[in-house]
């Protein structure tokens, strides 16, 4: 009996690890639509689009960003590849102001959605204006496969077997201190965003990547360069 209480507590952890990663996904039919492009926009009339959700969809106001702690230099090269993990006081290095403009792409290996969306960041990341860089967040480690050195090397394999040209950050933090201190407003991947030089995000594109929301993303690059 205790050989067969072991084997049923061992699936009933495999199959709660399996729910909670999926609760992490986008899933069907909950994608907001993205609202059609407004035919002059600037930064700000792209910014006032409503959502057809709970949650912002795909475009906010600009949202200013916690400043990073003293002493963060970052910690990936923008222009390289690979995956480093990172704690808060990283992330906020990174992400903050003064690194220029930057398309976030919040993804993990094992999200097929985000698998699904490759093509097109591949194809963003190849056509995009000089000093603005692409950087991916990874939250593989919110269902671990290893500790954070191993996930790292798992996420940077992935990467180059995949064409992703693009340094990713390992998210390290707990899921609900990630979201709060990141303010990721929908705790679900994909997601990409826009950030401008002042660290404040732009745009929120929610869900697969699709061609209104890489126009959008366009859209506000232009913007946000100028």
């Amino acid at each position: 009996m205790g050989i067969i209480r072991r084997g049923a507590r061992r699936v009933a952890e495999v199959v709660a690890r399996r729910v909670a990663r999926n609760h992490l996904f986008e899933q069907p039919g909950e994608r907001p639509p993205t609202p059609p492009l407004p035919p002059a926009a600037d930064a700000g009339e792209a910014a006032e689009q409503p959502s057809a959700a709970e949650q912002p969809s795909a475009a906010e106001d600009a949202d200013p960003a916690p400043s990073p702690s003293p002493g963060m230099t970052g910690v990936v090269d923008p222009a390289g590849s690979g995956c480093v993990p990172a704690d808060i006081a990283a992330l906020r290095a990174a992400l903050g102001p003064g690194r220029g403009v930057r398309v976030v792409n919040h993804w993990a290996t094992w999200c097929d959605p985000c698998v699904e969306e490759l093509p097109e960041l591949r194809a963003l990341a190849g056509d995009l204006p000089a000093g603005v860089s692409m950087i991916g967040v990874s939250w593989d480690l919110f269902d671990p496969r290893g500790d954070a050195g191993t996930v790292a090397r798992q996420v940077a394999e992935f990467s180059a077997e995949n064409g992703m040209s693009w340094p990713s950050l390992l998210v390290t933090a707990d899921e609900e201190r990630f979201f709060a201190d990141l303010d990721v407003r929908w705790p679900r991947i994909p997601q990409t965003w826009l950030l401008d030089d002042e660290g404040a995000v732009r745009v929120r594109v929610e869900g697969v990547l699709d061609e209104a929301g890489v126009a959008r993303l366009r859209r506000a690059i232009e913007e946000a360069c100028r």
